[in-house]
C-alpha cells in the first residue's frame, strides 16, 4: 500500500509533472479571469450612457415630466396628446411653443437619463406613431 501512496512531502508533490501542468493551468485561468474583468470594466464604461441632454433639455424636462405624470400617471401617451386643444391645462401650460415632434425628439434624448425623479420609456408605439411613458425612478442621484 505504501508503493501506491504519494509522498507526503509538499516538494515531491509540486516537482511532479502533473503538478506543475496543474499550477500553470490555474496560472493561465487567473490570467484569463484578470482579462475578463477587464473586458467588463472597459464595456461597463461603453455601455454608460453619454450626456446627451442640454441645459435647455433639462429645464424643458424638469417642468414637462411632472405635468405628464399628473395627468397620465404611468399610463403610455402619444406626444400629440400632450399638444391637442383637448389636453390639460397643465399639459398646455408646458408645452407652449413645442409641436409634437420636438416634443417626440426631446422625450427621446431623455431615454435615458432621470430628471428630477423622472424617468422617459418608450412604450412602443400605435399605428405608427410613439407611445410614451412618465414614470418614476429609483435612482436617487440624476444623470
Amino acid at each position: 500500500m505504501s508503493a501506491v501512496m504519494l509522498s507526503s512531502k509538499p516538494s515531491a508533490a509540486r516537482s511532479s509533472p502533473v503538478a506543475r501542468d496543474t499550477e500553470a493551468l490555474l496560472e493561465v485561468l487567473r490570467e484569463l479571469v484578470a482579462e475578463v474583468k477587464g473586458l467588463r470594466q472597459d464595456l461597463a464604461q461603453r455601455r454608460a450612457p453619454t450626456p446627451t441632454l442640454s441645459r435647455t433639455d433639462r429645464e424643458r424636462l424638469s417642468r414637462l415630466l411632472p405635468a405628464i405624470a399628473g395627468v397620465y400617471g404611468s399610463d403610455s401617451f402619444a406626444c400629440r396628446d400632450l399638444v391637442d386643444d383637448e389636453a390639460a391645462p397643465a399639459l398646455r401650460l408646458v408645452t407652449a411653443g413645442l409641436d409634437a415632434r420636438s416634443l417626440g425628439s426631446l422625450l427621446a434624448r431623455a431615454i435615458v437619463h432621470v430628471v428630477d425623479g423622472y424617468v422617459v420609456e418608450r412604450a412602443g408605439d400605435e399605428l405608427h406613431v410613439n407611445l410614451w411613458r412618465v414614470l418614476r425612478s429609483r435612482e436617487s442621484t440624476p444623470t
